[in-house]
């Protein structure tokens, strides 16, 4: 399957892990060199269907499940110029919660 380049860790020469969720209730590791996940583990703990919300810059306020940003037809978004953090929020219109990315700019 082809990927948006920058949203998951595809380098192998990568080394270690990092838990963006450490002093929280939830566990979601990273890459340790990039802050990104490897797919196996996205797919492994579902996080494919996780919704993603993106504070700031030029997505500031939209929200897009995973699965979607994982395919070259996401390349547009240039979610790489945002960093994952490990807080969620829940919409108080649908109730959906979602993982905040936030705006670093590039």
């Amino acid at each position: 399957m082809p990927r948006e380049p920058g949203f998951i860790c595809e380098n192998l020469s990568h080394d270690g892990f990092t838990n963006k969720g450490a002093g929280t209730p939830v566990q979601w590791w990273v890459c340790a060199e990039c802050d990104k996940p490897r797919i196996w583990w996205l797919q492994a703990k579902e996080g494919d269907k996780v919704l993603n919300f993106f504070r700031g810059g030029h997505l500031d306020g939209q929200a897009y499940l995973t699965s979607d940003l994982l395919h070259t037809n996401a390349l547009p978004l240039r979610v790489h110029e945002y960093d994952w953090t490990p807080e969620v929020v829940v919409s108080e219109r649908t109730g959906a919660s979602a993982r905040v990315w936030v705006f670093r700019g590039e």
